[in-house]
């Protein structure tokens, strides 16, 4: 590569879509490590080329094949052997984790994607962004501010090529939620038959689904769960609510039937000991429910209420017609 084009990414310039930021780099030790960490990532192919079009080295020197290709690069670009190891440690911490992650990223199509989709690493990113989110949507004022406050601290010490990064970050995130945006305002003006054919497919695809579609779609509903701010929880009770309305006016309750007075069963009398108190059959009525707001439950508590009283007023009546039945003594002369 020549030294022109060192510390200025020609490669970057006819093809930026997130700034107008070029890769620039500072002239110097750090400005030359962080060359070759953007070379790395973003140009492999060029990096390649320059890596084979350096000079072999004789493996036979005693020294390992990474402190050979350090060497090699230490070399091409002017450092010294003591200061290559040094390289991830002046990268920030987001850029050695994607430095990590791209080069023990797998070669593989769809087995890649599935790995990495599936790695524990990745299941730990998406799970720290979510609460992330969560924790930034729950924030305070107070804490907005303050957190706005060290972002601001943190992007005056980031060096052109993070700041070229995180440019481009920011591009693909208002580009999603533009996209979102659309796709909202498209699903919105839709006809209803074309509403209904969208539920209908989507009721076929989660019948056909696979059982492996079906974990990772049970997977992603609980993720969505339990990082759901307040207004979502609040829009998914309303939906249920509506949803659960609408079934009940479809198929509405049966209505329980209460046992008439003259069907109940006839008992025989019983002597007057077993007769509840009028107290008592007074706390029976007064304990009977109010219309308001009645219930299968206390309709039937009530029916069954209603059925003892019936029954104590018939064994009274009863008691009555024997004591009447009974020929008065004659008096004692």
């Amino acid at each position: 590569m020549p030294s022109s084009h060192a510390f200025s990414s020609y490669r970057c310039k006819h093809a930026r879509k997130a700034s107008d930021l070029p890769h620039a780099f500072e002239p110097n030790e750090l400005g030359r490590r962080q060359a070759l960490l953007h070379l790395r990532r973003l140009h492999e192919g060029a990096y390649n080329a320059f890596l084979c079009s350096m000079p072999a080295v004789d493996s036979s020197a005693g020294h390992g094949s990474d402190a050979a290709n350090s060497h090699t690069l230490g070399l091409g670009l002017g450092w010294s052997h003591d200061s290559v190891p040094d390289l991830a440690s002046d990268a920030s911490s987001g850029q050695q984790s994607r430095e990590v992650s791209g080069a023990s990223r797998p070669v593989a199509g769809a087995s890649a994607a599935a790995v990495e989709t599936t790695s524990p690493a990745a299941t730990q990113r998406r799970t720290e962004a979510q609460r992330s989110r969560l924790r930034r949507m729950r924030a305070t004022p107070k804490a907005r501010k303050a957190e706005a406050e060290r972002s601001k601290r943190r992007r005056e010490q980031l060096t052109p090529a993070q700041r070229q990064a995180d440019a481009e970050r920011r591009a693909r995130k208002r580009q999603r939620a533009e996209e979102r945006a659309r796709s909202r305002a498209r699903r919105a003006e839709v006809s209803p038959e074309s509403r209904e054919r969208e539920v209908q497919r989507s009721r076929d695809r989660r019948k056909n689904a696979t059982e492996l579609q079906r974990r990772r779609e049970a997977q992603r509903s609980r993720e969505r769960r339990q990082h759901a701010s307040e207004e979502q929880v609040l829009r998914e009770r309303e939906r249920c609510r509506r949803r659960y309305e609408a079934k009940k006016r479809q198929n509405p309750p049966p209505v329980e039937i209460n046992t008439a007075p003259n069907e109940a069963t006839w008992q025989p009398p019983a002597p007057a000991a077993a007769l509840p108190s009028p107290s008592a059959r007074t706390s029976v009525v007064s304990t009977a429910p109010s219309r308001g707001g009645v219930q299968p439950v206390d309709l039937e508590r009530r029916s069954q209420q209603l059925l003892h009283q019936q029954a104590g007023l018939g064994l009274q009546l009863q008691s009555l017609y024997a004591s009447l039945a009974v020929p008065p003594r004659p008096p004692r002369g």
